[in-house]
């Protein structure tokens, strides 16, 4: 189940945007010849700022939090990404492009296996760069 909250509140008549996701992700499977259930709850944190540079035209700056919690209440892992988006909007949709770098993960370091994970990174199960992509249709 996924379940998403996203809230926009624009300023100076449109000129500045400034726009929060929230995200909750809740999964679980047994695997087959398993009597156990994996469970993992996701949470994610996204905020971003744009200034209108052009018509329908914005740029700005995008934030992402990905946090882990593994059967529903052990913290596994957190990550933060920032970059920079352009933004683009008019009547029949919207298209927003991000590139976030991995600014800090924990945990980071050797994980339990003693497989290095990154510095100050968690590098086990994200990448250091995300491009991200988000297009919208009005109803």
């Amino acid at each position: 189940f996924e379940f998403r909250t996203l809230v926009q509140k624009n300023f100076l008549e449109d000129q500045v945007i400034v726009a929060y996701n929230l995200g909750l992700e809740a999964e679980t499977i047994r695997f087959k010849g398993d009597t156990d259930r994996n469970s993992e709850l996701d949470w994610n944190n996204e905020i971003g700022v744009t200034y209108r540079v052009a018509p329908n035209w914005y740029a700005g700056l995008e934030a992402r939090n990905h946090n882990e919690y593994g059967n529903f209440k052990v913290h596994e892992h957190s990550v933060f990404w920032a970059g920079p988006a352009v933004h683009y909007a008019n009547q029949r949709f919207w298209a927003t492009l991000g590139i976030l770098r991995q600014v800090y993960g924990t945990p980071s370091g050797v994980d339990e296996n003693g497989t290095f994970i990154g510095n100050d990174l968690f590098l086990r199960s994200h990448e250091k760069w995300e491009i991200t992509v988000k297009i919208g249709f009005p109803f």
